[in-house]
């Protein structure tokens, strides 16, 4: 009696147990869609950094830092490749003052001066003259000594290669995009319940930028930057200097071995333009280059002046700050575009170059999250669009990068020789990653606020 008592009181027990489990099951499931969504609910934002009760006189614009929208060094814009630029002219420094009162001087005479006042704003009667020196066709503006950077259209200093650092105008009041507040960010993500999901090991990580209008999920550089960080840090952790050939062998590998649909790097429409002249269509024109150009193409796609990824051009502007190897750096483009230029390769339809158009706008840049549940249980990514009609932000996905970088680090502990230890490389990579994207975000957003948005059922 005593033992068949014990015997149902473990089959009770076994039975408790399917059912917490199948309870458990069931629980999980009402977040997750049939049509492959994880079912959320709100979206919460905190200011991070560059907050609205930050009350700074003249640097809350959405205004890159000067130098990020501007043409390569010593050309101006219009100039054809190959032409050397016009002579410049000697002891014209540029006018700008510790007082924030910038001033551009011109050759006419009477003089064209337009100032801006402490409080970064233009006077009424200056405006007209602002927007006149924009207007005017190319050659014909009478600014010499200073630069104005406007949303449209970019007047060229005469005197760059001279000048230690510009004097920014930027662009009169109703121009400039106030930064975005908490409410702004949650609603640029909203409605959270009909946003799009992926699968975060098919899906492809586009470049961190405003500029964007595809739903997707970003990162620093891309899928490019986060592979060419993984190179980095094999390269430090296996003490040795990796060949254009050890290079390209290593991308095919891991091209042959992903499950992701595409491999992503960004160019700008302004690089593209810089490399191909006045084109139709941008994405043609990178994709299939002529034949008899391609050779001074491949030389060319390695030179910062001519790089539309700028987290890339930063690394080669500044291989020490970034803790990269320059030639590493070229090395990883030359292979990328090898594979890309040639349309008989078959790991040629796996590459993809996201065209940047238009000019920098963005409002904040924001960090989003998602429930563990649907990225570690249903394998899911939301997929935001950075630009709007009436928004630009950066999105970054740092949750969903982090399985990219694991990924990296199994791949490079399993075929690469000499091999390396994946939990320690993928620690490596986590901080370097962290880094080299502070750097670029310090470059190119340090003006607008941070934020942090976490989805949430």
């Amino acid at each position: 009696t005593q033992s068949t008592w014990g015997d149902l009181a473990r089959i009770n027990k076994a039975i408790m147990r399917v059912l917490l489990v199948l309870v458990c099951i069931a629980c999980c499931l009402q977040f997750t869609h049939a049509d492959g969504k994880c079912k959320v609910t709100k979206v919460r934002a905190v200011c991070e950094s560059r907050c609205e009760e930050d009350t700074r006189p003249v640097d809350r614009t959405s205004v890159p830092p000067p130098g990020t929208l501007l043409p390569p060094s010593g050309m101006a814009l219009g100039t054809d490749e190959g032409t050397a630029p016009a002579a410049l002219t000697t002891n014209n420094p540029t006018p700008a003052d510790s007082t924030s009162l910038l001033e551009i001087e011109a050759q006419a005479d009477p003089a064209v001066t337009i100032t801006k006042t402490k409080k970064g704003q233009f006077t009424e009667t200056n405006i007209p003259k602002a927007i006149n020196q924009v207007q005017l066709p190319n050659g014909m503006s009478d600014v010499h000594s200073a630069r104005l950077l406007f949303a449209d259209k970019d007047i060229q200093n005469l005197n760059e290669a001279g000048a230690q650092h510009f004097a920014q105008l930027e662009a009169p009041a109703s121009l400039i995009h106030a930064p975005l507040t908490c409410e702004d960010v949650e609603g640029h993500i909203s409605p959270v319940p009909l946003l799009s999901w992926a699968n975060i090991h098919t899906l492809s990580f586009g470049c961190a930028d405003g500029r964007s209008a595809e739903e997707g999920v970003g990162t620093w550089g891309g899928d490019f930057g986060e592979f060419l960080t993984s190179l980095t840090v094999y390269e430090q952790m296996a003490t040795l200097h990796l060949s254009q050939a050890d290079v390209t062998s290593i991308f095919r590998k891991y091209l042959e071995a992903t499950h992701r649909d595409r491999f992503t790097t960004c160019m700008s429409g302004l690089a593209i333009r810089q490399l191909f002249g006045a084109v139709d269509d941008l994405e043609l024109a990178i994709k299939n280059p002529p034949e008899e150009k391609r050779a001074a193409l491949w030389m060319k796609i390695a030179d910062p002046n001519f790089i539309g990824n700028d987290h890339i051009k930063f690394m080669l502007e500044n291989p020490t700050g970034y803790s990269v190897r320059k030639e590493l750096v070229q090395h990883f483009i030359h292979s990328f575009f090898d594979i890309y230029w040639n349309r008989f390769d078959p790991l040629h339809d796996k590459l993809r170059v996201q065209v940047l158009p238009g000019d920098h706008q963005e409002r904040a840049v924001v960090s989003v999250t998602i429930p563990d549940f649907c990225l570690k249980q249903a394998n899911l990514a939301a997929l935001i669009a950075p630009r709007l009609p009436a928004t630009s932000v950066v999105i970054l996905n740092p949750d969903v990068v982090q399985v990219l970088r694991k990924e990296l680090s199994v791949f490079f502990s399993r075929e690469t020789s000499p091999v390396v230890r994946a939990d320690e490389m993928s620690k490596r990579f986590n901080v370097l990653a962290a880094g080299q994207g502070a750097l670029t975000k310090k470059m190119m957003f340090d003006r607008i606020p941070t934020y942090s948005a976490k989805i949430s059922s």
